[in-house]
């Protein structure tokens, strides 16, 4: 199952791309737009342990703004 998760570099969206991904039967989008420019080092270290799943794509941008045509 695809799932997108918003706010995936978040304390909650970190954890839940993590627990979904660990399962192995999703492919998991996760979306977040790092509105303030030190929440993406944050994130970025929240995200460590799935950033390179081969079953995650990471998409840096605001929700209303991504074209999902383009990404399913």
């Amino acid at each position: 199952m695809k799932i997108v998760v918003t706010g995936a570099a978040g304390f909650i969206g970190s954890h839940l791309c993590e627990h979904l991904l660990a399962g192995g039967d999703h492919e998991v989008i996760g979306v977040d737009a790092f509105v303030r420019e030190e929440l993406q080092a944050i994130g970025t270290k929240n995200m460590e342990s799935f950033y390179k799943h081969p079953n995650f794509q990471m998409i840096t941008a605001n929700i209303l703004n991504i074209d999902w045509h383009k990404i399913a």
